[in-house]
């Protein structure tokens, strides 16, 4: 993961070193698997396939501490894991079927929709014990933290709604009526706006600090997985149905075209499931996206070396099999969480430039971005 050095005794000495201390960790944790080998002088790579358990689903990642949250669904439990040796620290009880999972650093608490029981289960990250149960809308799937308010926003799919709690008396103090089966949700801490997808609307849904809401058409159907890029105040949104990613401007709010992805051996669309943001590097970010083989897609993760305003890039992929619900961006780190329900696992990648394609297993793939004027048409076509 590091450069090459130009004195062939010190690159001898961090070889061994680094071999080393992997055999540490899977000697001592038990629970980390080797990474495919790569380009260790570029990115991405991967550092760690951490064993967690049955259905992972949301991931989150607490820097101070140096924690990385994971819920598994079908094991209805919250893994704990250490960040900087990728061991497990903790397992404990989840709710029942948690599916998305936030951490408040203003309260340092864990919430985690429990879509089972349309219940958020808060937690103290402190010793991982149980605070509160808060009763909120049907099938709470996606939840996400806004540090500076101090609220934690719910989307639950079945009700159409977004639940807001209050971080400090762990209640509901609104419920905001959104549209069709909001997926996931992403807030700007400086803007104090929430984005949620609209998987049944084909659209999203913005939420100011005062709670009224804003349609935005993304002229793309299913759309699901939700990022920001807080540098360029950008809404990046992976679509199931329509192949696409499709991106908002956040500061007025107005759809400004999407990424349309395919295979090059036959043409199939991709379907897009979770998605993420580097905004830290490069000129326009490095875009993660997963596809799913419950969709149709081929159990990969995807990476694109540009996002907006350059018109993203040609797309290289990594296996994985299952990245359905949960992935994370650790700013401060640069490094990527994606979980794979049907491994039990959560992959760990570490970004970083240059950009090196020959990291990844294939090349298959045709984007197609359409640069829209305001009703939706193009009025540019580029492909990669």
């Amino acid at each position: 993961m590091n450069g090459s050095h130009d004195l062939r005794q010190k690159g001898r000495m961090v070889m061994a070193l680094a071999v080393a201390v992997g055999l540490l960790l899977m000697a001592n944790a038990g629970s980390i698997t080797a990474a495919p080998g790569v380009n260790a002088a570029c990115y991405p790579t991967q550092p760690a396939l951490v064993t967690v358990q049955a259905s992972p689903h949301g991931v989150a990642v607490n820097s101070t501490a140096k924690r990385v949250y994971v819920v598994n669904h079908d094991s209805d439990t919250l893994t704990v894991i250490n960040s900087q040796t990728y061991a497990v620290v903790k397992t404990v009880a989840g709710g029942d079927g948690p599916n998305g999972v936030a951490y408040n650093p203003t309260n340092n608490l864990i919430y985690i929709a429990a879509r089972n029981t349309n219940k958020v289960r808060v937690m103290r990250a402190s010793d991982y014990t149980l605070v509160k149960t808060i009763p909120v809308g049907s099938q709470p799937n996606g939840i996400a933290v806004n540090p500076t308010t101090n609220r934690i926003y719910v989307a639950n799919y079945g009700s159409g709604t977004v639940s807001v709690i209050s971080g400090a008396t762990n209640t509901v103090i609104k419920t905001v009526a959104v549209g069709s089966e909001p997926a996931m949700i992403v807030v700007n801490p400086t803007t104090n706006k929430a984005y949620v997808s609209l998987h049944g609307a084909g659209r999203i849904a913005v939420i100011s600090s005062t709670y009224a809401v804003t349609p935005v058409d993304i002229y793309s159907a299913g759309p699901y997985g939700i990022a920001l890029d807080r540098v360029r105040n950008l809404v990046y949104v992976a679509t199931i149905d329509t192949f696409r990613i499709a991106v908002v401007n956040g500061a007025t709010n107005t759809f400004l075209g999407w990424a349309e992805i395919r295979r090059l051996d036959t043409g199939v669309g991709v379907p897009l499931r979770m998605i993420t943001v580097d905004g830290v590097i490069g000129s326009s970010g490095h875009v993660f996206v997963t596809t799913a083989a419950i969709d149709g897609g081929q159990n990969k993760v995807l990476a694109m070396s540009k996002g907006w305003p350059e018109y993203f890039a040609r797309a290289y992929a990594l296996d994985l099999k299952g990245p359905r619900e949960g992935i994370a961006f650790e700013p401060s780190t640069k490094r990527v969480f994606v979980t794979s329900r049907a491994t039990g696992k959560l992959a760990v990648y570490q970004d970083g430039e240059p950009f090196c394609p020959g990291n990844f297993g294939l090349t298959g793939y045709k984007i197609t971005v359409c640069v829209a004027n305001p009703d939706g048409t193009c009025r540019e076509i580029v492909t990669h």
